[in-house]
């Protein structure tokens, strides 16, 4: 995105198109494939249990440093030749995606010191998991997702992988799922996998898409899963709840999906991207076909919310989802990734094709046509992420480039943008990737992502607020 003229309208929607496909992460391919059988739950619809707490009068920073922590090739993982675009930090570790030489994608982890507004320091490094690696006997050759909690050094790390070879000695094809997790910053472990028992007497499938961990290292996952019936067997897919030492069927199924029956148009068939904070508030991409959820059809998508232990709520989303009695603010369908923090919640609601907006607990903080802070014409905005003292960070793309933007709620401003130069950069950034994870930022205030520059290089960059 850094080879055309920043100015085109042309390089703004590739900028955007870049931002989303992020963002969706392959739930869009997920969403047209509909489920088999059986009743669903519904659910209600608006306050999403305690979900849409105010945005706090935090004062926005004067402004933020920016540095280039670890570009591939550099010392700390000779073998990293590509970053990818997911990146997760907390008050002392960061965790990315990237390819190596092998061209095998790998999660990686720095620990970093924070020395003020100087630059950090980093204390460690680690390659946490590798596709090529071996687990619980089975060869991992593909990583889905992944997620932290706020440990820090020690920090708890839940990762979604495909397999190959024995499971409970069942031979398996390749793409068995397995969720792998590290207990404070200890080895990986098989937490859960297919045929375990689910909450509800089910088994887990073949399927396991997105994740997601609290800083009570409650574990959130959406699966499919099989379970019987009088009817006979039922295959769908669940959002669960695993608490922290729990086993998977000592769990809590959150929400349901499967075939809804013609005329169904509040049952979701299919479940996307998650997210969860530390009260188990929880928000989750729903998809649905309002005319019977056949494959192919047209697909309305919402974003649930609740808390464990008690049924989800449509709280954004397209009216279709609640056949006409849907009460969410600016509707319109889900397609990017949703977030909650301390029961905020952010989701990008598209209310036509070409509009959408940033809709925050109910609010709609920004969208398409509007000014930017730094005064150009907003063409799309991206996912935030909300810090632990309540800033937001998100994306923007204008007809002038990007800009990375801090919010209050009431006040919003630029804080990096198309061209700028970095406290140590030679080479101005040209792409800003953030997004495309929810925990980008920490308790600080201090955000990160990747940076592309305009020599071809890539970078890690941690931004201080000072």
């Amino acid at each position: 995105m850094s080879n055309g003229n920043p100015r085109s309208s042309g390089a703004s929607r590739r900028d955007f198109l870049k931002l989303a496909a992020g963002s969706l992460g392959g739930v869009l391919l997920g969403a047209g494939t509909a489920g088999c059988g059986g009743n669903l739950n519904r659910f209600g619809h608006g306050g999403g249990g305690g979900l849409g707490s105010p945005i706090p009068s935090t004062p926005l920073p004067n402004g933020y440093v920016f540095y280039r922590m670890l570009t591939p090739g550099d010392n700390t993982f000779p073998d990293l030749q590509t970053l990818g675009g997911g990146v997760m930090n907390n008050d002392a570790a960061v965790m990315f995606l990237g390819q190596r030489a092998t061209g095998q994608n790998a999660v990686y982890e720095i620990d970093l010191q924070y020395n003020g507004s100087s630059m950090p320091t980093i204390q460690d490094s680690a390659v946490r998991i590798s596709e090529g690696d071996t687990q619980d006997g089975n060869l991992v050759y593909r990583i889905h997702s992944a997620a932290i909690d706020n440990g820090g050094i020690f920090s708890s790390l839940a990762v979604v992988v495909s397999t190959e070879g024995q499971v409970q000695d069942t031979p398996s094809a390749a793409g068995t799922p397995m969720v792998l997790f590290s207990d404070q910053g200890g080895d990986l472990t098989r937490l859960v996998g297919l045929e375990d028992p689910t909450p509800d007497g089910g088994r887990f499938g073949a399927h396991f898409g997105d994740i997601a961990i609290n800083s009570n290292r409650d574990i959130m996952l959406c699966a499919d899963y099989s379970i019987r019936s009088p009817q006979g067997l039922r295959v769908q897919q669940g959002a669960f709840l695993i608490p922290y030492g729990a086993s998977p069927q000592n769990g809590t199924v959150l929400a349901q999906a499967s075939s809804a029956t013609p005329g169904a148009s509040s049952l979701p068939s299919r479940l996307g991207m998650c997210d969860i904070d530390d009260q188990r508030r929880y928000v989750l991409q729903a998809f649905a076909s309002p005319g019977g959820n056949s494959v192919g059809g047209a697909m309305a998508s919402g974003l649930l919310g609740g808390v464990a232990g008690e049924r989800p709520n449509l709280i954004a989303g397209s009216p279709m989802m609640g056949g006409g009695r849907s009460r969410v603010t600016a509707p319109g369908n889900i397609y990017m990734g949703p977030r909650v923090r301390n029961g905020i919640y952010s989701t990008v609601v598209h209310t036509t094709d070409d509009q959408h907006a940033l809709v925050v607990s109910g609010q709609v903080l920004t969208q398409t046509g509007s000014p930017s802070p730094g005064g150009s014409t907003i063409q799309g905005v991206g996912p935030a992420s909300v810090s632990g003292n309540g800033l937001l960070h998100y994306l923007v793309t204008t007809d002038a480039g990007m800009e990375l933007v801090v919010s209050n709620d009431r006040t919003q401003k630029t804080i990096l943008k198309y061209g700028d130069m970095l406290a140590n950069s030679t080479s101005p950034i040209v792409g800003i990737v953030h997004g495309m994870h929810s925990d980008q930022s920490d308790t600080q205030g201090n955000i990160s992502f990747v940076g592309e520059f305009a020599d071809g290089s890539q970078s890690i960059v941690i931004g201080i607020p000072v």
